[in-house]
Protein backbone atom coordinates (compact mmCIF):
# COMPACT_ATOMS: atom_id res chain seq x y z
CA UNK A 1 0.00 0.00 0.00
CA UNK A 2 1.17 3.52 -0.78
CA UNK A 3 0.85 4.75 2.80
CA UNK A 4 3.45 2.19 3.86
CA UNK A 5 5.97 3.34 1.25
CA UNK A 6 8.09 6.47 1.01
CA UNK A 7 7.83 8.84 -1.94
CA UNK A 8 11.14 10.51 -2.84
CA UNK A 9 10.88 13.77 -4.77
CA UNK A 10 14.17 14.60 -6.46
CA UNK A 11 14.08 18.32 -7.20
CA UNK A 12 16.58 20.76 -8.64
CA UNK A 13 18.83 23.07 -6.62
CA UNK A 14 22.39 24.14 -7.29
CA UNK A 15 23.63 23.12 -3.84
CA UNK A 16 23.45 19.34 -3.64
CA UNK A 17 25.66 16.98 -1.64
CA UNK A 18 24.37 13.43 -2.21
CA UNK A 19 27.06 11.76 -0.09
CA UNK A 20 25.75 13.62 2.99
CA UNK A 21 22.05 12.78 2.65
CA UNK A 22 20.24 11.11 5.53
CA UNK A 23 17.99 9.02 3.30
CA UNK A 24 18.20 7.57 -0.18
CA UNK A 25 15.52 5.56 -1.97
CA UNK A 26 15.52 1.79 -2.29
CA UNK A 27 13.88 -0.23 -5.07
CA UNK A 28 10.75 -0.49 -2.87
CA UNK A 29 10.25 3.30 -2.73
CA UNK A 30 8.43 5.50 -5.23
CA UNK A 31 10.58 8.10 -7.01
CA UNK A 32 9.33 11.28 -8.64
CA UNK A 33 11.94 13.31 -10.53
CA UNK A 34 10.91 16.95 -10.72
CA UNK A 35 12.28 18.56 -13.89
CA UNK A 36 16.06 19.03 -13.36
CA UNK A 37 15.76 16.78 -10.32
CA UNK A 38 16.61 14.09 -12.85
CA UNK A 39 20.20 15.36 -12.67
CA UNK A 40 20.28 15.16 -8.88
CA UNK A 41 18.96 11.61 -8.99
CA UNK A 42 21.77 10.68 -11.34
CA UNK A 43 24.33 12.38 -9.06
CA UNK A 44 23.51 9.91 -6.29
CA UNK A 45 25.09 7.15 -8.44
CA UNK A 46 21.97 5.08 -7.85
CA UNK A 47 20.86 2.95 -10.76
CA UNK A 48 17.20 3.47 -9.87
CA UNK A 49 14.79 4.67 -12.53
CA UNK A 50 12.17 7.25 -11.51
CA UNK A 51 8.59 5.99 -11.44
CA UNK A 52 7.33 9.36 -12.59
CA UNK A 53 8.84 12.53 -14.05
CA UNK A 54 7.02 15.86 -13.64
CA UNK A 55 7.91 19.33 -14.86
CA UNK A 56 7.57 22.06 -17.45
CA UNK A 57 11.05 21.07 -18.70
CA UNK A 58 12.35 24.63 -18.58
CA UNK A 59 15.58 23.51 -16.90
CA UNK A 60 16.05 20.06 -18.39
CA UNK A 61 15.51 18.84 -21.95
CA UNK A 62 12.29 16.92 -22.51
CA UNK A 63 13.90 15.06 -25.42
CA UNK A 64 16.85 14.06 -23.24
CA UNK A 65 14.53 12.78 -20.53
CA UNK A 66 12.65 10.68 -23.08
CA UNK A 67 15.97 9.28 -24.28
CA UNK A 68 17.25 8.50 -20.78
CA UNK A 69 13.99 7.10 -19.40
CA UNK A 70 11.92 5.82 -22.34
CA UNK A 71 9.62 3.70 -20.16
CA UNK A 72 8.92 6.23 -17.41
CA UNK A 73 5.62 8.10 -17.24
CA UNK A 74 6.06 11.84 -17.80
CA UNK A 75 3.65 14.60 -16.81
CA UNK A 76 4.67 17.62 -18.86
CA UNK A 77 3.41 20.87 -17.38
CA UNK A 78 2.99 24.24 -19.01
CA UNK A 79 5.28 27.04 -17.74
CA UNK A 80 2.21 29.19 -16.99
CA UNK A 81 0.59 27.46 -14.01
CA UNK A 82 -0.50 28.11 -10.44
CA UNK A 83 1.81 25.57 -8.76
CA UNK A 84 5.55 25.25 -8.94
CA UNK A 85 6.76 21.95 -10.38
CA UNK A 86 7.63 20.81 -6.85
CA UNK A 87 4.23 21.70 -5.39
CA UNK A 88 2.47 19.97 -8.27
CA UNK A 89 4.58 16.88 -7.55
CA UNK A 90 3.79 17.07 -3.83
CA UNK A 91 0.07 17.16 -4.58
CA UNK A 92 0.50 14.20 -6.94
CA UNK A 93 2.28 12.23 -4.19
CA UNK A 94 -0.52 13.02 -1.73
CA UNK A 95 -3.16 12.00 -4.26
CA UNK A 96 -1.36 8.67 -4.63
CA UNK A 97 -1.74 8.15 -0.88
CA UNK A 98 1.83 8.54 0.34
CA UNK A 99 2.14 9.44 4.03
CA UNK A 100 5.90 10.03 3.96
CA UNK A 101 7.50 12.35 1.42
CA UNK A 102 11.26 12.99 1.25
CA UNK A 103 12.17 16.00 -0.87
CA UNK A 104 15.76 15.69 -2.05
CA UNK A 105 17.49 18.89 -3.20
CA UNK A 106 15.23 21.91 -3.28
CA UNK A 107 17.57 24.20 -1.31
CA UNK A 108 19.98 26.73 -2.79
CA UNK A 109 19.89 28.63 -6.04
CA UNK A 110 16.77 30.79 -6.38
CA UNK A 111 15.58 32.06 -3.00
CA UNK A 112 11.92 32.10 -4.04
CA UNK A 113 12.00 28.38 -4.81
CA UNK A 114 13.79 27.60 -1.54
CA UNK A 115 11.20 29.52 0.50
CA UNK A 116 8.30 27.99 -1.43
CA UNK A 117 9.68 24.51 -0.80
CA UNK A 118 10.10 25.24 2.91
CA UNK A 119 6.51 26.41 3.25
CA UNK A 120 5.36 23.32 1.35
CA UNK A 121 6.35 21.30 4.42
CA UNK A 122 3.50 22.93 6.33
CA UNK A 123 1.13 22.13 3.46
CA UNK A 124 2.15 18.46 3.58
CA UNK A 125 1.67 18.38 7.35
CA UNK A 126 -1.82 19.87 7.00
CA UNK A 127 -2.70 16.98 4.68
CA UNK A 128 -1.73 14.34 7.23
CA UNK A 129 1.68 13.35 5.88
CA UNK A 130 5.24 13.80 7.17
CA UNK A 131 8.07 15.21 5.11
CA UNK A 132 11.63 16.48 5.04
CA UNK A 133 13.78 18.50 2.66
CA UNK A 134 17.44 17.51 2.48
CA UNK A 135 20.21 18.69 0.15
CA UNK A 136 23.01 16.99 2.06
CA UNK A 137 24.23 19.91 4.16
CA UNK A 138 20.82 21.17 5.23
CA UNK A 139 17.79 19.25 6.38
CA UNK A 140 14.46 20.78 7.39
CA UNK A 141 11.06 19.56 8.54
CA UNK A 142 7.91 20.98 10.11
CA UNK A 143 6.99 20.61 13.79
CA UNK A 144 3.66 21.75 15.24
CA UNK A 145 2.36 21.35 18.80
CA UNK A 146 4.77 18.53 19.53
CA UNK A 147 8.31 17.45 20.27
CA UNK A 148 11.34 16.08 18.47
CA UNK A 149 14.12 13.99 20.03
CA UNK A 150 17.75 14.13 18.90
CA UNK A 151 20.53 11.60 19.35
CA UNK A 152 24.12 12.85 19.14
CA UNK A 153 25.33 9.62 17.53
CA UNK A 154 22.78 9.99 14.71
CA UNK A 155 22.75 13.75 14.17
CA UNK A 156 24.83 14.49 11.06
CA UNK A 157 24.60 18.28 11.16
CA UNK A 158 26.32 20.64 13.60
CA UNK A 159 23.60 23.25 14.11
CA UNK A 160 19.91 22.91 14.93
CA UNK A 161 17.57 25.90 14.58
CA UNK A 162 13.91 26.66 15.20
CA UNK A 163 12.29 29.16 12.80
CA UNK A 164 8.65 30.05 13.54
CA UNK A 165 6.07 29.58 10.81
CA UNK A 166 3.32 30.72 13.14
CA UNK A 167 3.23 34.32 14.32
CA UNK A 168 4.23 33.11 17.77
CA UNK A 169 5.51 29.89 19.34
CA UNK A 170 4.52 29.25 22.94
CA UNK A 171 5.94 26.97 25.63
CA UNK A 172 9.13 26.26 23.71
CA UNK A 173 11.39 23.97 25.73
CA UNK A 174 14.86 22.84 24.65
CA UNK A 175 16.90 20.32 26.64
CA UNK A 176 20.27 18.71 25.96
CA UNK A 177 21.45 21.64 23.83
CA UNK A 178 24.05 24.37 24.43
CA UNK A 179 21.29 26.99 24.70
CA UNK A 180 18.38 25.50 26.67
CA UNK A 181 14.94 27.04 27.07
CA UNK A 182 11.99 26.43 29.35
CA UNK A 183 8.45 27.41 28.37
CA UNK A 184 9.75 30.28 26.23
CA UNK A 185 7.98 32.39 23.62
CA UNK A 186 9.52 32.81 20.18
CA UNK A 187 7.89 35.11 17.63
CA UNK A 188 8.54 35.80 13.98
CA UNK A 189 9.95 39.26 14.69
CA UNK A 190 12.68 38.02 17.01
CA UNK A 191 13.98 34.60 16.01
CA UNK A 192 16.71 33.89 18.54
CA UNK A 193 16.47 30.08 18.36
CA UNK A 194 19.10 29.57 15.67
CA UNK A 195 22.50 27.85 15.57
CA UNK A 196 21.97 25.72 18.65
CA UNK A 197 24.23 22.71 19.30
CA UNK A 198 23.49 19.35 20.86
CA UNK A 199 25.88 18.91 23.83
CA UNK A 200 24.31 15.95 25.61
CA UNK A 201 23.93 12.45 24.19
CA UNK A 202 20.24 13.17 23.66
CA UNK A 203 18.17 16.31 23.40
CA UNK A 204 14.56 17.32 22.90
CA UNK A 205 12.83 20.28 21.29
CA UNK A 206 9.20 20.81 22.34
CA UNK A 207 6.69 23.34 21.06
CA UNK A 208 3.56 23.67 23.15
CA UNK A 209 1.65 25.81 20.66
CA UNK A 210 2.49 26.84 17.11
CA UNK A 211 4.33 25.52 14.08
CA UNK A 212 7.98 25.92 13.11
CA UNK A 213 10.64 24.76 10.75
CA UNK A 214 13.33 22.70 12.41
CA UNK A 215 16.60 23.00 10.51
CA UNK A 216 19.70 20.85 10.85
CA UNK A 217 22.58 22.63 9.15
CA UNK A 218 26.29 22.21 8.44
CA UNK A 219 28.84 24.86 7.52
Amino acid sequence: MMENKTCFLFTGGNEFYPHLLYDLPTPDDFIIAVDSGVENLRKTSLTLVPNLIIGDMDSYSYDLIKLQYPNTEIIKLTPEKDDTDTMFSIKEALLKGFHKICIIGGIGGRADHTFANAFALKFIHSHGAVSTIDNGKNRMYYLENGSRAFNKAELKRHYVSIVPMSEKLENVTITGFKYPLTNAVVDMENVYTVSNELVEETGVISIGKGGALILECSD
